[in-house]
C-alpha cells in the first residue's frame, strides 16, 4: 500500500465556510483503537478525498464498537460536519452515528446528531451533515455484533461552527452583549436563548437582535444597555 503521509509532520489543508470556521483544526483528536500507524490525526490532515492510499484514520479490527472523536477546549455552536469516508469500504460505515457530547462518547446525555438508517444500500462516503447544536466534543461512532467487527475509517473531516459568543465571517463578530449567556447563531448573530431585558425600558428586549426596543432604563447606556453611568 502506498502511504503518502508522514506520521511526524502534520500537513494541514485548511477549509473555509462563510459563517463559521473549521474547528477540526482547533482541538484534540482521538480514536478508540489504532490500526497499525493510522492514527486519529490523519482525518484532519487532508487531502479532502476518499482515497485510502492517501492515508486515512483507522481503528483496529475485531472490536464491537469503534469511534473517532474531536475534543475541543471550550463550547462551540456546531453547524455542520463534512465527512470523507474510506471510498472502497462503504459497507463498514453502515448504521454509523454522529454524537455531540460535552464529555465522552458513552455519556448518557449525549446528543445524536445523525444516524445512518442502513436501508437503501451503503451510505454515501462523502456527506455534509447539519447538526446546529452547542457542544464541546464530536464523535463518529459505529457498532457491530458479528463479522469482522466495527471500524471507523475517516480519510478527511471538516467540523464547522463558531466558538460560543461569536458569529459572522470567520466567527470574528461578538454576539450581542444582551443575548442570554452571550449565545447567538453563527449565521446572523440573533440570540439563541433570547435576550436579557433587565436593563431595558419597560423590560422590552428584541429576542433576535438582543437590543432594547424602547431604549434603556435609567442609569444604563449603550446599544445593549449593559453599560452604567454616573450622574
Amino acid at each position: 500500500m502506498v502511504h503518502l503521509k508522514n506520521v511526524h509532520v502534520f500537513k494541514i489543508y485548511c477549509a473555509s465556510s462563510l459563517f463559521s470556521e473549521n474547528l477540526a483544526l482547533e482541538g484534540e483528536v482521538r480514536q478508540s483503537t489504532i490500526y497499525q500507524t493510522f492514527g486519529a490525526h490523519f482525518a484532519i490532515e487532508g487531502p479532502a478525498n476518499n482515497d485510502w492510499n492517501d492515508g486515512c484514520s483507522s481503528t483496529a479490527a475485531g472490536r464491537r464498537t469503534a469511534w473517532w472523536g474531536l475534543l475541543l477546549p471550550k463550547l462551540v455552536y456546531m453547524t455542520n460536519i463534512k465527512l470523507y469516508y474510506r471510498g472502497d469500504k462503504p459497507d463498514r460505515m453502515n448504521d454509523f452515528r454522529l454524537y455531540l457530547s460535552n464529555t465522552s462518547v458513552h455519556a448518557s446525555y449525549k446528543f445524536r446528531c445523525y444516524t445512518d438508517q442502513g436501508i437503501a444500500g451503503y451510505p454515501d462516503v462523502t456527506q455534509d451533515i447539519n447538526c446546529n447544536r452547542l457542544t464541546k466534543n464530536v464523535y463518529f461512532f459505529n457498532r457491530r455484533t458479528s463479522g469482522e467487527g466495527a471500524f471507523v475509517e475517516i480519510c478527511y473531516i471538516e467540523i464547522y461552527g463558531c466558538w460560543k459568543g461569536t458569529w459572522g465571517l470567520n466567527c470574528t463578530n461578538a454576539c450581542p452583549a444582551n443575548c442570554i449567556d452571550h449565545h447567538c447563531y453563527p449565521g446572523n448573530g440573533s440570540c439563541i436563548w433570547g435576550c436579557e431585558s433587565r436593563n431595558c425600558l419597560y423590560d422590552k428586549c428584541d429576542p433576535n437582535a438582543g437590543v432594547c426596543i424602547d431604549g434603556c432604563k435609567h442609569g444604563f447606556v449603550g446599544q445593549n444597555c449593559n453599560n452604567g453611568y454616573c450622574e
